[in-house]
């Protein structure tokens, strides 16, 4: 790295935080909130940092009825890949730029944010305006408290996710799946893998990779979370 690069922000500026609906209440009232961000923040922020930096795509795979983008992301001469995967080309490889971004630390504190069930607007299919309001406002206060109170987070590069490539790392894939942490439960990998092999045709050799690739983005993203007992009021 480049002296001029001492860090990289871990916390989106509130500005460019977005939130959308992950899972929907058996009963239609409330949704998790999912916080992330679109690439352009991360493009943006690497212009300012002033930082050489350059995205290639590396590959294209057919994913069921998605792609599996993989992007590399180089800067100041380091590079760092990572898998993104969506019902288009563009979107898929916008995951895996920011995916890619993430390994530098960038925007990374969206990760350690909390699962938050809010009031879900079953009619346009999105959060209520005025839970998504009480959302941005206390994004925005944790934010200012970061800024505040903790010194500017160290650059760190995080070891790159699994790449595992054919069946013979399917027993692997699950065995990691069910040591992370992220699963509440043994049936919730199951049942997530399940679904992930049977969309994917994973009992395909040649689908092998994409089929992994996508189960490391669901652990890593969409891992199955408690509903709690007394969702947030919104």
């Amino acid at each position: 790295m480049t002296e001029q690069v001492k860090y990289f922000p871990h916390w989106p500026h509130p500005s460019d935080l977005h939130w959308r609906v992950g899972a929907v209440a058996k009963a239609g009232d409330k949704c998790q909130a999912l916080a992330y961000t679109d690439s352009r923040a991360v493009y943006a922020l690497l212009d300012d940092l002033g930082v050489e930096w350059s995205t290639h795509v590396l590959g294209i795979l057919p994913a069921g009825k998605e792609y599996a983008v993989t992007v590399a992301l180089t800067i100041a001469g380091v590079t760092r890949t990572d898998i993104g995967q969506d019902s288009d080309t563009m979107s898929a490889q916008a995951r895996g730029l920011k995916r890619a971004a993430m390994q530098f630390g960038i925007f990374a504190g969206l990760w350690s944010l909390p699962t938050v069930w809010v009031a879900y607007d079953p009619s346009h299919q999105r959060i209520a305006d005025a839970s998504l309001a009480k959302l941005n406002a206390a994004y925005a206060a944790r934010y200012e408290r970061m800024v505040t109170d903790n010194a500017p987070p160290q650059l760190t590069l995080a070891p790159a996710p699994p790449t595992w490539s054919s069946m013979a790392d399917y027993a692997a894939a699950r065995t990691w799946a069910e040591e992370s942490g992220k699963f509440s439960h043994s049936r919730h990998v199951e049942n997530a893998w399940r679904k992930l092999f049977a969309q994917h045709e994973a009992h395909i050799a040649a689908n092998a990779a994409a089929f992994l690739a996508a189960w490391v983005a669901y652990v890593q993203q969409h891992a199955c979370a408690k509903e709690p007992a007394q969702p947030v009021n919104g």
